[in-house]
């Protein structure tokens, strides 16, 4: 009994005292991104900032997202991803990366990748994988399932007579008959590429929708029946409210970003569909923290999950989370 009584006086004593311990320096987790999307970077690092919450009581750690942005970065923008990252992670407050990477031009970031685990700064990827370099985790949306969720709302209406597609893209200028535009994100090449050949799709560049409605308001009453696609919501981003047409059967957008809420509120569009852009940060950052300081790699060194979608009548369900989550 009393060698009970000791050990336990002993694991009291040792948890009081790593419960009072100076906490370590703090640590910067650096998220760069390959854009300026701004609200989806908030919510990947809000995930981020919500895995903090565990891994600072784990680690006994102050922890930080750095974000790093295009604009911010480095004049010449995405192109130099690599030298961005190599720059960042020369400091020790620095431990790892979250990254965003581009499309293409991969190799170069591959490499800096690679230089980085040999010096233990672990590297997590978000939305493009580069399967070939020695990055610790990889996390995407299903991309399948957002294309199957997008092809299911538009088929019920390809039976109807001169059917017209008209997908959207940001733009420098207003065309209503525009070239194929070069996607950004993954699930964007993927529709792109299921549209391919389709003879009812149009692709159409737009700055702000609501003046490329006014430019091109003839074309667009000439069209019988039609529905509308946008690959993000930059051309809805003065919040104009977008004027009905009963021969318009849908609005999709490739986006979650928060003023969409008002266009779900009045009807305006039919559905948003994108990332769960706070999880791809919350099981980031606990993949780089633990490789960090554990050297443990995750269960699965990639993950892919369902996307989020909103319709006309789970408004309150996207504001909700918004406020909860991404704000």
């Amino acid at each position: 009994m009393f060698k009970k009584l000791i050990f336990a006086i002993t694991v009291f004593a040792l948890a009081q005292i790593c419960a009072n311990a100076e906490p370590l320096p703090a640590k910067n987790i650096v998220f760069l991104a390959n854009n300026h999307e701004s609200m989806v970077q908030n919510a990947i690092s809000n995930g981020a900032r919500e895995a903090f919450k565990d891994l600072g009581a784990r680690y006994n750690t102050e922890f930080a997202i750095k974000n790093i942005t295009p604009l911010t970065a480095d004049s010449t923008g995405i192109e130099n991803q690599a030298d961005i990252l190599s720059s960042a992670l020369q400091s020790s407050e620095n431990i790892g990366a979250i990254v965003i990477p581009n499309l293409s031009k991969n190799e170069k970031l591959s490499e800096a990748i690679n230089a980085l685990a040999e010096k233990e700064k672990p590297v997590a990827l978000i939305s493009t994988d580069i399967p070939e370099s020695k990055r610790i985790f990889f996390v995407e949306s299903d991309t399948s399932a957002i294309v199957k969720t997008i092809l299911d709302e538009i088929n019920p209406h390809l039976r109807e007579n001169n059917f017209k597609l008209l997908v959207i893209y940001s733009g420098k200028e207003d065309i209503f008959n525009a070239p194929e535009p070069k996607p950004s994100m993954v699930s964007q090449k993927a529709l792109l590429d299921a549209f391919k050949g389709k003879p009812y799709v149009q692709y159409a560049s737009s700055v702000y929708f609501s003046e490329f409605a006014k430019k091109f308001q003839q074309e667009i009453e000439d069209l019988d029946n039609y529905g509308i696609i946008f690959l993000s919501a930059s051309p809805l981003i003065n919040s104009v409210p977008i004027k009905r047409d009963s021969d318009r059967d849908f609005i999709i957008v490739m986006s979650l970003r928060p003023h969409l809420g008002q266009y779900l509120r009045n009807k305006e569009i039919s559905m948003c569909i994108g990332g769960d852009y706070f999880g791809y940060g919350y099981l980031s950052a606990i993949a780089v923290a633990e490789k960090y300081f554990e050297d443990k790699n995750p269960p699965k060194d990639k993950r892919i999950l369902a996307p989020i979608k909103y319709k006309v009548y789970q408004t309150s369900d996207f504001d909700k989370n918004w406020n909860a989550l991404f704000k």
